[in-house]
């Protein structure tokens, strides 16, 4: 009876574990457009505030111009700020290829 019941559990688990593993299909892959967006945030007085604005700035022109679907900024490839102050006001430019998921 105890053997019996492990080999099913052994099938059983013969069954399930390959399924468990299935990898990402091409059509699970990213699509990356080929250029980089950037665009120019507001002025605001921390890094922080200055990276977000700028990070919204991008979102929003990407959205308009290529669809929600590319506007992503955690999906989006090559990502960097370049940030400049003046006095004590910050300001900041996102840089990114804009990407979306495979469907």
């Amino acid at each position: 009876m105890l053997l019996k019941r492990l080999s099913l559990a052994l099938a059983t688990a013969m069954v399930c574990v390959p399924l468990l593993t299935i990898q990402a299909s091409p059509a699970d892959a990213k699509v990356c457009l080929r250029h980089q967006v950037s665009r120019l945030g507001d002025w605001r007085l921390t890094w922080s505030g200055a990276r977000y604005s700028a990070m919204w700035s991008w979102k929003r022109r990407v959205a308009n111009q290529y669809g929600s679907r590319y506007s992503t900024w955690v999906q989006s490839k090559n990502r960097h700020f370049s940030c400049w102050s003046q006095g004590s006001r910050k300001r900041c430019r996102a840089y990114a290829r804009p990407c979306r998921a495979g469907y």
